[in-house]
């Protein structure tokens, strides 16, 4: 099954927006771990992580009504709507705190309750972090519903004591994560950064974190291994850029430039790499002439790939292979990734929703097709990155 991003629109759009003194709509934005990695177990049992997440388009849809009580709907009936939903505990959590620090906070008539429904299309046990962002939304649509007008520092306080994640999701974009995830430093000059384009795998599997982490079997956390997150941004920064020319250029570049961009690279690249690939440079040019656009376009695409290095792009998820011995049916949907995408893929979080980077001669259809034979029911989204902050 095939859906495309125009079912999923940009960040912001009509966040907080409808009748301001009454109705509120949001849309609450999935995250990918572009880099994940487990520092080690903490004495308090947690595992101490260094992770760098970003929105995508996926989101699911919500609406605040100003109500006498508070109360929960939903698309899914599967999911619960009492206080075991992240969205239930984290409104009676700034209910509690707003109450704590007086009602002369909010409208002295306003009764801190609220009717709120929820469109999900984000897969449960995914790890997009669906159940966070939604709690986010809620902390953030409740905070301009009841005229709270909390900072995004003072909402992540409560944030903190709904999930590990949450705060996250009340910044958004590219951020570097670390403690249990409740740790957010945005990542220098991100919101700049080019959307990247993505294809979403949702297998219709669930894959419990809790079981993931005890097959990952970490050791005690010793409390180093974290990254400083400006070394990070610099280095993503540079392979976004080639990322962006193989997504957004058509005909291939002329050879002379690509010699130009080699040579640039090639003080970080060993030299018999550079001689490879200006060796495949030159014999590109000489054949361009007698290729049609789109096997010219795959060259193009593949010297790029070849240029970014995995470990230069990052994408490292230590909960992959705790993943595959938790649910097998994973190693099915990465072997696929793997045919199509050849490292360019990812496992999102502790599974089992992956993601791979889009190139424009990529045929969703038939990736699709694959993915179905291996695990039947898997869904694909085409997507992209989002850098802005959450609004």
């Amino acid at each position: 099954m095939i859906n495309s991003l125009a079912k999923y629109p940009i960040r912001g759009y009509q966040n907080g927006m409808a009748d301001p003194l009454n109705t509120l709509h949001a849309r609450a934005y999935a995250k990918i771990n572009w880099d994940l990695r487990i520092l080690g177990k903490r004495p308090d049992g947690f595992h101490e992580l260094d992770s760098v997440f970003v929105n995508v388009g996926l989101n699911d849809a919500m609406t605040f009504r100003r109500a006498e009580a508070l109360s929960l709907t939903c698309s899914d009936p599967t999911l619960p709507v009492d206080d075991t939903n992240l969205v239930i505990k984290a409104a009676k959590l700034l209910m509690k705190a707003a109450e704590k620090y007086g009602r002369q906070e909010c409208l002295p008539h306003q009764a801190l309750g609220a009717a709120i429904s929820l469109e999900k299309n984000i897969p449960m046990g995914g790890g997009l972090g669906g159940g966070s962002s939604d709690a986010a939304c809620a902390l953030r649509m409740l905070n301009k519903l009841w005229e709270l007008n909390w900072s995004v520092e003072r909402l992540a306080e409560v944030a903190a004591q709904v999930g590990s994640d949450v705060a996250y999701f009340l910044y958004g974009g590219w951020c570097l994560c670390r403690g249990r995830g409740e740790i957010v430093t945005r990542l220098p000059g991100s919101e700049r950064w080019p959307a990247i384009k993505l294809l979403m795998v949702l297998p219709p599997l669930h894959v419990a974190t809790p079981a993931v982490y005890k097959a990952l079997g970490a050791g005690v956390w010793d409390g180093t291994g974290g990254r400083e997150e400006w070394a990070i941004g610099q280095r993503l920064y540079k392979s976004f850029a080639w990322l962006l020319k193989m997504q957004t250029v058509r005909e291939p570049p002329k050879i002379e430039s690509m010699l130009k961009s080699l040579e640039k690279l090639s003080a970080s690249i060993p030299q018999i790499e550079v001689e490879r690939l200006r060796d495949s440079i030159q014999r590109i040019g000489k054949l361009s002439n007698k290729l049609d656009a789109r096997t010219r376009q795959s060259a193009h695409e593949e010297l790029t790939l070849r240029n970014l290095a995995p470990n230069q792009l990052r994408l490292r998820n230590d909960l992959s292979r705790a993943a595959v011995v938790v649910e097998p049916k994973l190693a099915e949907i990465q072997s696929v990734l793997e045919r199509f995408f050849r490292k360019q893929w990812l496992m999102s979080g502790s599974g089992a929703s992956h993601f791979a980077i889009l190139r424009p001669s990529t045929d969703v259809a038939e990736i699709s097709a694959a993915l179905n034979e291996a695990v039947p029911g898997t869904r694909v989204v085409e997507t992209e990155t989002i850098g802005a902050a959450a609004s």
